[in-house]
């Protein structure tokens, strides 16, 4: 079995984009975020992790979505 890999926080500006989109694509990722963001440093930076990978993945299938 390989080891899961490391989940690096993202940067800023990745974080925005993401939270943009899950403004206009994905209400239900952005709740989630928001309700777990405020429970300090390391869920806010998990949430984040998570948020910008969905929205990588949704970009994944739709180019264009990470310009």
């Amino acid at each position: 079995m390989r080891p899961a890999p490391a989940l690096l926080a993202p940067d800023f500006d990745d974080v925005r984009r993401a939270l943009s989109w899950a403004l206009d694509h994905d209400l239900p990722a952005l709740i989630e975020h928001r309700q777990v963001a405020h429970l300090g440093t390391a869920a806010r930076r998990r949430a984040d992790v998570l948020l910008v990978l969905r929205w990588q993945r949704a970009a994944a299938r739709c180019p264009g979505l990470l310009a």
